[in-house]
């Protein structure tokens, strides 16, 4: 199960101030209070004894997110932990932030239906004639009934955000908002991850791989084969990047003028934190948007289920009367 962003960013913020001290790595790891105890020490023991950084962060460190794996281990064989681990403790606060912000967004209205839930039942072992008339097993099976598939809906969500093959872009791609959040926060990731390795001194072909591999993006899979290509014979990507439909223009924008001026790296990290923000923005208004929908829907099923209950009374009133 991965760590949430906030635990990750205080996490990185303790092995970058660690490293900074001269703490090896491994012993870094092994005080980190903010990572799981036993992984945290394997890891720290794997990482003295392996010599390959990368395998081991992939077997040991699976508890991290790809991306920062990828990252930690281009920095590792440069020497460049601590920046490394300070850049991500930033990114891992902005994406916590932006979680915690959503997750307010939806607590209210879903609080509001699991109540609903449980006291629908309820109303419907009221009966004119005998009262009040309590069946566990009737509530419980009613309840359930209601609450199960929100429950299933968000273990779908929270499994395929931990799966290799997430079903997750699929859904977002239909939502508004959301799809783009998706596009602008692969574009982020990717960016980020792109600039962390190029400023760890992983070559230019190699940085697009891992990059890309971090990523569940056909079309930035489909450009990575064709950079690569120009890259194996020495071109420029350039070329590839500007006929690419999925890029937006600030990142050929970007791109172009850090290539030609030697900033690649800084331009970058800059084009990875505006992506951020557009998926921030994104999010934002999905949060306003999609708890709004969800309370009226509930609403709505709540009157529908309130007056199917009161047109059962009166039905049995004006049976009395007659």
């Amino acid at each position: 199960m991965l760590l949430s962003s906030s635990r990750l960013a205080n996490a990185y913020l303790h092995l970058s101030q660690h490293l900074e001290a001269g703490i090896s790595l491994p012993d870094a790891f092994r005080t980190c209070l903010f990572l799981p105890a036993e992984k945290r020490s394997k890891l720290a023991t794997l990482l003295e004894t392996a010599h390959a950084a990368e395998s081991t962060l992939h077997s040991a460190g699976s508890f991290l997110p790809l991306t920062d794996r990828v990252a930690i281990a281009a920095a590792f064989e440069s020497g460049n932990l601590a920046e490394t681990f300070l850049r991500l403790s930033e990114r891992r606060a902005q994406l916590g932030a932006t979680v915690y912000k959503a997750a307010l967004g939806f607590a209210y209205p879903l609080a509001i239906y699991h109540l609903f839930a449980l006291l629908i039942p309820l109303s419907r072992m009221f009966n004119l004639d005998t009262g009040f008339s309590w069946n566990a097993p009737v509530h419980i099976a009613q309840s359930a009934a209601l609450i199960l598939p929100i429950w299933t809906i968000g273990g779908v969500f929270v499994f395929s955000k931990s799966a290799q093959e997430s079903i997750l872009p699929k859904v977002f791609a239909g939502l508004p908002f959301l799809k783009s959040y998706r596009t602008s926060k692969n574009l982020g990731d990717f960016t980020y991850t792109l600039a962390l390795l190029l400023n760890a001194g992983v070559p230019i072909a190699q940085a697009w791989q891992r990059a890309t591999s971090t990523v569940n993006s056909k079309p930035l899979r489909h450009l990575n084969k064709e950079v690569q290509a120009h890259l194996a014979i020495g071109e420029d990507p350039l070329n590839s990047l500007k006929s690419s439909d999925f890029l937006p223009p600030e990142f050929l924008s970007y791109y172009e003028s850090g290539a030609r001026s030697g900033k690649l790296v800084e331009n970058l990290f800059l084009l990875g934190a505006q992506f951020q923000r557009k998926a921030n923005h994104a999010m934002t208004i999905a949060v306003i948007f999609y708890p709004l929908l969800t309370f009226f829907l509930v609403a709505g099923f709540m009157a529908f289920a309130l007056a199917t209950i009161y047109v059962a009374y009166l039905k049995e009133l004006l049976m009395l009367f007659n």
